[in-house]
């Protein structure tokens, strides 16, 4: 058994619920992240352990980037260049002190492209690895096409 398996398999996941609407305004995602980061202190307040995942809503931030055409790596380079990236990362960080494998996924809208008429939803994993090195293990898109 790995340093971060557990003896029990079942899957630990909190989601944080906000109301509201999705952000327009990527200036708010500032107010994003403070919320971000009070939800990751009362989890950890609260003695929870072993979490898996941390999910939060779609829209919960917002890119004025249209992300959609381009490849995953060019994706994820756009994604870690944000200013919300940190902010995730270090959340990952602060609750692996009880929960070795946690990853925050997020919610994000993109701008929308030339013949879109509603923003592009994307979802984004992050953690940290335990050398620190911020690392974005996944991003999808929803498509559009029927």
């Amino acid at each position: 058994m790995s340093k971060t398996a557990r003896a029990d398999a079942t899957t630990r996941i909190v989601s944080v619920c906000v109301l509201g609407q999705h952000l327009e305004n990527i200036e708010r995602n500032a107010e994003r992240q403070e919320l971000l980061q009070r939800a990751i202190h009362e989890i950890s307040n609260r003695g929870w352990s072993n979490i898996d995942a941390v999910v939060l809503p779609g829209g919960f931030f917002c890119l004025d980037k249209y992300l959609g055409p381009l490849p995953y790596t060019e994706r994820v380079t756009a994604l870690e260049n944000t200013s919300f990236h940190k902010v995730c990362t270090s959340g990952c960080q602060y609750l692996r002190q009880s929960s070795p494998s946690v990853i925050i996924a997020i919610g994000i809208d993109t701008s929308k492209g030339p013949e879109e008429f509603l923003a592009r939803p994307i979802v984004c994993c992050l953690d940290r690895e335990r050398n620190c090195r911020h690392r974005t293990q996944g991003v999808s898109r929803k498509s559009t096409q029927e």
